[in-house]
C-alpha cells in the first residue's frame, strides 16, 4: 500500500453538510479501489495568494489516504 495526500480547497461559504458530503464522496472513491482513509482534516479558512474564480478566501481540507500499487492510477485520477 502507497500513502498519499490531498489537499482540497473549497468555496469560503461551504456548510458543514457539504463538507460532509465531500468527505464521503472522496472516501469511496479511495474505498472502492481496495484503499483506506487514513486522515480527513478541515485545516481552516485561509485568504488565498490570487484569487480563484473571483473568491479571495477558501477553505482547506487535507486527506491522508493508503491506496494499493496497482490502483494508484485510476484513483488519483478520480480525485482530479
Amino acid at each position: 500500500m502507497l500513502r498519499y495526500e490531498s489537499l482540497f480547497i473549497t468555496v469560503p461559504e461551504i456548510t458543514s453538510d457539504e463538507a460532509g458530503t465531500l468527505e464521503k464522496n472522496l472516501s469511496k472513491v479511495v474505498t472502492e479501489s481496495k484503499g483506506s482513509v487514513i486522515s480527513f482534516d478541515r485545516w481552516g479558512k485561509y485568504h488565498l495568494a490570487y484569487p480563484i474564480r473571483r473568491n479571495d478566501y477558501g477553505v482547506y481540507y487535507l486527506m491522508r489516504f493508503e491506496v494499493a500499487d496497482d490502483k494508484k492510477d485510476a484513483v488519483l485520477e478520480e480525485l482530479k
